[in-house]
């Protein structure tokens, strides 16, 4: 290999652009390689509500890297465990579920960064394949470094309470929300649209913002490969008469 493995995400970011992908939920490659071929940025695989085993995980990072893009994966947990597995079969970008305090991000940030950092562990072959000299270890681990991202989910009214302390933390710049979880932690379970979970995930919004850091959807922009199956086969229904049975 002669190149290093650049996050496209990040270079979007700093270059002040969208970084564009797709994201898949169930197991195939030709989405990948689909992607990859068209030009777009980044992968986005969803390990906590998706049956991807940690096999699976790896083949479609090593599958990405090779048509070039950047591989997004959410999290199942933030546990340090899960963090290095996932980092280990090649994630550069990890979404983690559920922060709830700047304690928590702390943690986060020390099991996914080498040192001075961290303490994540080092290492595996498939981190260790993203420069083309591993045996040069510090290099190794600060091109890592400066390539991974956590972007921790920000879903219950707890987080939204202990947000001033959270964005305190240095070392995560990029935040996402959690509409479905941030109703139930509400009260409101199932109304991700009530108008007082609305005004909640605004206000934390907007105080992310103010505070110089980012929302997901201010960074990046997807298609949801089920999202587009689904509306395809109800056009297709509709177009022959037909209403269809089922919608997300």
């Amino acid at each position: 290999m002669s190149e290093k493995i650049q996050n496209k995400i990040l270079q979007k970011v700093n270059n002040k652009q969208i970084a564009l992908g797709i994201r898949v939920s169930s197991s195939t490659e030709e989405v990948i390689e689909i992607a990859g071929r068209m030009g777009l940025d980044f992968v986005y695989l969803d390990a906590q509500h998706s049956p991807f085993t940690l096999p699976e995980i790896e083949k479609y990072c090593r599958l990405s890297q090779s048509f070039d893009l950047t591989t997004m994966i959410r999290l199942p947990d933030g546990e340090r465990t899960t963090i290095l597995n996932y980092l280990d079969r090649g994630a550069n970008v990890i979404q983690i579920p559920d922060l709830q305090t700047a304690e928590e991000a702390k943690k986060y940030i020390k099991y996914t960064y080498f040192g001075p950092i961290g303490i994540r562990s080092a290492t595996s072959l498939r981190t260790a394949m993203q420069i083309p000299e591993p045996a040069n270890r510090k290099n190794l681990y600060d091109f890592v470094n400066k390539n991974t991202l956590i972007l921790p989910q920000l879903e219950s009214i707890t987080a939204f309470n202990n947000l001033d302390s959270i964005l305190k933390v240095d070392g995560i710049n990029f935040f996402s929300g959690g509409p479905e979880d941030i109703a139930q932690s509400m009260g409101f379970p199932g109304e991700p649209q009530h108008p007082e979970v609305l005004k909640a995930f605004s206000k934390a919004c907007e105080k992310v913002r103010s505070s110089g850091k980012f929302m997901m959807e201010d960074v990046i922009e997807m298609i949801s490969v089920n999202d587009l199956i689904i509306k395809e086969a109800g056009d297709l229904l509709k177009k022959h008469g037909r209403t269809p049975n089922w919608s997300l």
